[in-house]
């Protein structure tokens, strides 16, 4: 059943609720789905784009810090950067060095799309390159910043990883 369906058949079958916490209700179940698709459609471009995803003529460097939580998670957000109408020139990935055995499939398909893997010490975050530098935690919200630099040339800084 469509989704739009499916709102008309909760709205029919229960009238005496407010129709406003069913619309809510609704639109948090279609942002789930979409959220599911999105998902689905990064994790099959990790396994089957070859194209790189960066661009050699870019002057932008783009550096993710993630840590043991993100690294499950990180290469939708490497991939959903490699997605964008203006690439990277360079997208940099730090990782404690103890996550170095725990590397998934997915980072290494990356790295052969142009993702640079670089290791610190466990307690030693390094400074990230020089540079028109984008830096940002490993679940980045909106990731559209790379155009949003390269129209305005405003970095966007988040230092909350």
């Amino acid at each position: 059943m469509s989704l739009i369906g499916n709102i008309k058949k909760r709205l029919l079958a229960k009238p005496e609720r407010n129709m406003r916490d069913l619309w809510i209700k609704a639109e948090a179940e279609s942002l789930a789905i979409s959220n599911k698709m999105r998902r689905i459609s990064l994790e099959s471009n990790i396994l089957f784009r070859r194209h790189p995803g960066t661009d050699p003529d870019s002057d932008i460097t783009v550096a993710i810090f993630a840590g043991r939580s993100d690294i499950d998670t990180v290469a939708l957000t490497v991939e959903a950067l490699m997605e964008q109408t203006v690439l990277a020139g360079k997208i940099i990935l730090y990782l404690p060095e103890s996550e170095r055995e725990y590397l998934p499939a997915s980072l290494h398909i990356l790295q052969n799309r142009g993702l640079e893997l670089c290791f610190h010490p466990d307690d030693n975050v390094p400074a990230p390159p020089h540079g028109a530098i984008i830096t940002g935690p490993s679940d980045l919200p909106d990731l559209r910043f790379i155009s949003t630099y390269a129209e305005t040339g405003q970095t966007r800084h988040n230092n909350n990883y």
